[in-house]
């Protein structure tokens, strides 16, 4: 790898012949070259400094897009090699390209095998004994030792996986190093099968298994990887000290469950449980293979890390056909599991840090999943027809169909819970079994309550509000079904929305009274609806205010930041939300719609409800069902899975990828000099920008993209947000991008549309201003959108 160092440029090429283009394309100086000769090539004035950079793993420096990652990546994670040996040089490159391989689905073992043993025969097949003959007869003038030396390096290269050649080799060495531990596989029953025994059918005891992961081992590695505990010491420090909701830390559950441990180190940590199909949902065999999956999460590290897949942890494995009260009950299914949350509770890991041992505990916070799997892995009834299903309230469905507001004297206690398990009657109680996580000290299942805006909005109430609102609008002949079609195609979604386009919509769908979506598309569709549509609907019109009520919903739930009082705001929407619904549809409300009624309780208690959804924990079902599409055998597909799933971790644990900055940056566009501002607003830059400057297409700054032409928010005063749009991107050596934005006037927030109307500033006003990507109000940019009216309108994607 080669870094430029030309004129502050901060791109890493992979290879000389790229770097070289490189040097031609951006940094050629073609006035200066033609005074030379060429023996006086010498003198060009470019800068020696290109610094080789080895031993990087191909997440951290990636050229082959144009793109780079930023200097605290390298430094994390760059290894100096200059004391070590040769061999033990090509073992590391060697077991490096190894793992990164294990983190691709598609490679299945045998795969790997013929991998090895092939790039193995590449270069013991003569490659190295032909470089040997044409290397030898140039050495003549070194000595024994030299020669030697070279001799042995070359016999290196002709074998460079002889440690990790075979299977065996390979997880040898990861668990004699500490890279990996086995997941233990836990008999949790057994079953009786049919099997054909010496020509004769007869029934055996077959066992039952889960497998737990060795979620101590796990949680130790990735705390004593680079930055993690830092990172999270410093969030929860943070979230200690302010008065606002930003995450789980600051809720009441958290600050309940922390006086338990005076004078420790504790962190919460999150499960996750769904079911998921590991074959074809529509096949033959659907439901033969379904696994049940339990994740966990650490909430005390930031948000922006959280919700990457990496650092979303596999718990346990089951097929969830073994599941059940009259197979195996959720006491004997998860006691292995709660064992090990009770041990990190009571006895927690031992971290070495800074050559500092420290201890952390872990306590269960929350539970989280679907309604289906909440209600069947805490005990609750598993039919939402029941006369009692809600989890978090005793109220009778009765009531709950008309509900606009949470009855608080109804909601679940401890008392009343303890009294409705001893009545043991499901159909008055709501209660199918006693939780078995009761067991874990400091977690009940009516004090550690939570529900799942993804499910609950996205995928519940929205979808049937938006069929109410559209069947509507279509009715009163305010559009036709092609119109919206047409405009939901030719909307302008803008880079951040680009992959949540929400589907044209079918006439089955609006007379089914719900629209299928997923959860991305349907909150795209409620976000820009007033936009896409707003023009048409005129003013004063009523279902408009459902909508409105929606949009303001979804504004809350998803903010990433909110003031307490929030909570009272968000029970006021939900109650008037309710009651049009219940206005427009002339029907009862579904069991969504009464779980909304707990949201201001659970946005106290918890922090913002977007960081307990399901979301991001399904996104890692993805990586369950790639594994499980490469394996041709399903034979204990628990097992493999399994196994696979901890293989992914060792390549991480490797090369120390803790929580970076992630940050990439595009190809360098030009220099930026003094002759590309105004002399007023250049001078106005910070002094490292004003030298040795360029500007890039694109940056990508912790998963967000920004470019040239979308509005960022500058600042948020007392009239709105002030957006600026985005005319450069400048990077230098500091690696914080800087942008310089073009101000808008701010006219005011529209609430038709659901958006803020803004306008140009007149050409001959100074309306440049420029911050670092660091310091935006928000992280997320929009777009300009103009309507038909030619007004300029941005929205935002969550309340600021």
């Amino acid at each position: 790898m080669y870094k430029c160092n030309q004129e502050g440029c901060i791109r890493d090429f992979d290879g000389s012949e790229k770097f070289r283009q490189h040097l031609k394309r951006v940094h050629s100086i073609p006035d200066v070259i033609h005074q030379f000769s060429f023996n006086n090539a010498s003198d060009i004035p470019i800068s020696d400094d290109i610094t080789p950079v080895l031993n990087l793993p191909e997440e951290v420096v990636n050229t082959n897009d144009g793109s780079l990652h930023s200097d605290d990546i390298i430094g994390t994670n760059e290894v100096n090699y200059f004391n070590r040996s040769f061999e033990d040089i090509v073992s590391n490159c060697a077991l490096q390209f190894i793992t990164k391989l294990y983190t691709n689905p598609n490679v299945t073992e045998s795969l790997m095998q013929e991998i090895v043993d092939g790039a193995t025969e590449l270069f013991s097949s003569g490659i190295i004994s032909n470089l040997k003959t044409k290397i030898m007869p140039h050495l003549f003038n070194s000595n024994k030792t030299e020669i030697a030396e070279i001799e042995k390096i070359l016999t290196v290269l002709e074998n460079p996986f002889s440690k990790f050649r075979t299977e065996y080799k390979r997880f040898k060495y990861f668990e004699t190093n500490n890279l990996f531990s086995k997941p233990k596989t836990v008999v949790i029953g057994f079953v009786n099968q049919q099997k054909i025994v010496s020509g004769v059918e007869r029934q055996i005891m077959e066992q039952v298994q889960g497998h737990l992961f060795p979620i101590k081992n796990n949680l130790k590695r990735f705390f004593e990887l680079p930055g993690v505990y830092n990172a999270a010491n410093e969030f929860i420090s943070y979230s200690e000290n302010s008065d606002l909701l930003s995450s789980f830390i600051d809720g009441t559950t958290w600050k309940n469950i922390k006086k338990n441990f005076q004078n420790k180190i504790v962190y919460p940590i999150f499960l996750y449980f769904d079911d998921a199909e590991m074959g074809n949902p529509l096949g033959s065999h659907s439901g033969v293979h379904k696994m049940g999956c339990v994740y966990y999460t650490i909430p005390a590290i930031p948000p922006e890390y959280l919700s990457a897949l990496e650092n979303i942890f596999p718990a346990f494995l089951f097929h969830s056909t073994d599941r059940g009260e009259q197979k195996i009950n959720n006491k004997t299914l998860f006691s292995s599991l709660i064992t090990e949350l009770i041990d990190l509770q009571e006895n927690g890991i031992s971290i070495c840090v800074n050559s500092t041992n420290i201890t952390i505990h872990f306590a269960l916070a929350l539970i989280l999943g679907d309604n289906l799997g909440l209600n069947s892995v805490l005990g609750f009834v598993e039919s939402f027809s029941a006369n009692y299903y809600c989890r978090i309230c005793c109220c009778p469905k009765s009531q709950m169909q008309n509900m606009l507001i949470e009855s608080v004297n109804s909601i679940r206690n401890k008392e009343n819970y303890e009294s409705d398990v001893q009545k043991n009657n499901v159909s008055e109680t709501g209660i199918n079994s006693y939780c078995v996580f009761n067991e874990i000290p400091n977690y009940h299942v009516t004090d550690n309550m939570v529900c799942d805006f993804m499910h609950d909005v996205s995928e519940g109430v929205a979808r049937y509000d938006m069929a109410l609102i559209i069947n509507y609008l279509i009715n009163n002949k305010y559009f036709s079904l092609e119109n919206l079609n047409n405009r939901l195609m030719l909307f302008e979604y803008g880079v951040t929305e680009s992959k949540n386009k929400p589907p044209t919509i079918s006439k089955t769908n609006l007379n089914n009274n719900c629209i299928i979506m997923s959860a991305s598309e349907m909150l795209c569709l409620v976000r820009y609806f007033g936009l896409i549509v707003g023009e048409l609907v005129p003013l004063g019109t009523k279902i408009w205010e459902l909508y409105i009520s929606l949009r303001k919903i979804v504004d809350i739930c998803c903010a990433r930041v909110l003031q307490r009082e929030c909570a009272f705001q968000l029970d006021s929407l939900v109650s008037e939300h309710n009651k049009l619904y219940l206005y427009f549809s002339n029907s009862s409300l579904k069991p969504k719609f009464h779980f909304l009624t707990h949201y201001g309780r659970l946005l106290l208690k918890n922090g913002p409800i977007s960081l307990t959804s399901s979301l991001r924990y399904e996104a890692k079902h993805k990586v369950l069902k790639a594994y499980a599409n490469s394996i041709p055998c399903r034979i204990n597909l628990g097992h493999t899975l399994s196994h696979k799933l901890q293989v992914q971790m060792i390549h991480r644990f490797l090369i120390q990828k803790g929580l970076e900055l992630d940050l990439k940056v595009g190809s360098c566009l030009k220099m930026i000099t003094s002759e590309d501002f105004n002399i007023n607003f250049f001078s106005s830059l910070p002094n490292e920008f004003k030298s040795d400057t360029f500007s890039v297409p694109w940056v990508n700054f912790k998963g967000v993209q920004y470019k040239p032409g979308m509005l960022s928010i500058i600042d948020i005063d007392l009239n709105g947000c002030i957006f600026g749009e985005i005319l450069y991107i400048l990077v230098n050596k500091s690696r914080m991008p800087y942008l310089v934005c073009k101000l808008f006037l701010t006219v005011g927030f529209d609430r038709h549309f659901h958006a803020y109307e803004i306008e140009k500033y007149n050409e001959r006003e100074s309306n440049l201003i420029g911050c670092y990507l660091k310091d935006l109000k928000d992280s997320t940019p929009t777009t300009l959108r103009v309507l038909g009216n030619g007004k300029l309108y941005a929205s935002l994607r969550y309340a600021l």
